[in-house]
């Protein structure tokens, strides 16, 4: 039950105010002639919206505001909590510091969305010559709070891909393609 309602917050998270959209979308000069729509959908992190720019229709995804703060938090917490606990419970092979460490990397990783960016990126080139049924959206623009990116509403997503192939041998070669991506 703990695992259900803590897994809707990794895909159905409350939405932000679009005031809070638009304000982290303006700091970025270039993208003053974007419309922002409606939210499509809200996660642990951020959240997409539908957009225009420049003749194009976009998906913009922005990072909850404050998240960055939230992370620090929480991280700090984790240090702490690993320090007084750790040397009672936790067997001297163990070097749970190091994958908190390893942890704080990638959620700050995440956090950043010129490296999503660079990661789509990097997936498109890795499936430009595929014969595969695949497309990824093109990136527009990346910055570190905002990733405006070409919207696919009509293209099939990967996540609908990967749980409706029922090619395994096919599927494993989709997954690989995209480990190579990092």
């Amino acid at each position: 039950l703990l695992c259900h309602r803590l897994s809707v917050l990794h895909a159905d998270a409350p939405p932000h105010r679009i005031e809070d959209t638009i304000k982290m979308v303006r700091r970025y000069g270039e993208l003053r002639d974007l419309n922002i729509h409606g939210v499509i959908g809200s996660g642990t992190v951020g959240q997409v919206h539908q957009g225009e720019w420049r003749g194009k229709r976009v998906a913009v995804k922005v990072l909850h505001p404050g998240i960055q703060e939230l992370l620090d938090v929480d991280l700090t917490l984790m240090r702490i909590a690993l320090t007084l606990v750790s040397p009672l419970v936790v067997p001297p092979w163990m070097n749970l510091h190091e994958e908190l460490q390893q942890f704080d990397v990638m959620m700050r990783q995440q956090l950043n969305l010129r490296h999503e960016g660079r990661t789509l990126r990097r997936f498109a080139s890795n499936f430009r010559f595929s014969r595969l049924p695949v497309r990824f959206p093109g990136v527009l623009f990346a910055g570190g709070d905002v990733l405006v990116e070409e919207l696919e509403s009509d293209c099939q997503r990967m996540n609908d891909f990967m749980v409706n192939c029922k090619d395994q041998k096919l599927k494993e070669r989709v997954a690989v393609c995209g480990v190579k991506a990092f």
